[in-house]
């Protein structure tokens, strides 16, 4: 059920979106391309060891948002340099941030708690 929950949103949800230049919208651009990024960096720092996995991450978060950008202009909308700006400030800051920093989820159903641990590489 999760799986399915988890494909509906990356697949069909954005399908319905509209998009414009707000600030929410740009917001979700960054929120976006900084969770990709740093799913991609700690990905590419644990199982490729990769030497600079921040910028494997940063390369294939903002190669998402060009190929969306290119996907949108090619059925007839525009290309946004605006959503793709946003889209590679989000990369960087996500994967600048699971460089440094790295999150591990947690959970206790006894005690119906779920959270996230954050550590700090010096």
């Amino acid at each position: 059920m999760r799986i399915l929950m988890m494909l509906w949103m990356l697949v069909g949800v954005p399908w319905g979106a509209y998009a414009n230049d707000s600030f929410n919208s740009e917001f979700s651009h960054v929120a976006g391309s900084s969770v990709m990024a740093a799913g991609f960096t700690l990905v590419a720092d644990r199982y490729l060891a990769s030497p600079e996995p921040a910028w494997v991450g940063f390369g294939l978060a903002t190669s998402v948002g060009v190929v969306g950008e290119t996907a949108s202009w090619c059925s007839g909308g525009h290309f946004s340099w605006l959503d793709l700006g946003s889209d590679a400030l989000g990369a960087a800051l996500g994967a600048y941030a699971s460089q440094r920093w790295w999150l591990r989820p947690e959970s206790d159903s006894r005690n119906h708690y779920l959270g996230l641990t954050a550590g700090y590489r010096f």
